[in-house]
């Protein structure tokens, strides 16, 4: 599933959910984090283990419903059962874990002989 977690111009692709009070959730310093519909629905589909794609432009909430998309695996998954994983270096600063190619072991594909160790040749 695709959100864009909310913008002053809704697209055509984005999620219509009807208008409810905001959901709470506990962050791990045990403060609540309000979620807006699409937050949450997009947590929801997460928990029931399917892929979500968020976007949507600075400010939006992207942070906190990842944030809150991790609390619940933290507190439902062993530690070696999941991975927060980025595409840059920056995002996996963020997520405190690596970067997907680190993760896989490959690294960035730059030549030719770098394909081949990623596809474990």
């Amino acid at each position: 599933a695709s959100f864009n977690t909310g913008t002053s111009q809704e697209s055509a692709a984005s999620v219509s959910v009807p208008i409810t009070p905001p959901s709470q959730n506990s962050s791990a310093d045990g403060s609540t984090v309000t979620l807006n519909p699409k937050q949450q629905q997009a947590v929801d589909i997460a928990k029931d283990g399917d892929n979500v794609f968020l976007t949507g432009p600075a400010g939006t909430g992207k942070s906190k419903t990842l944030g809150s998309i991790m609390e619940y695996l933290k507190n439902t998954y062993k530690h070696d059962e999941w991975a927060a994983v980025g595409p840059t270096g920056t995002v996996a600063l963020a997520l405190g874990g690596p970067t997907i190619h680190r993760f896989a072991g490959c690294g960035v594909p730059v030549e030719r002989k770098d394909f081949k160790k990623c596809w474990g040749e």
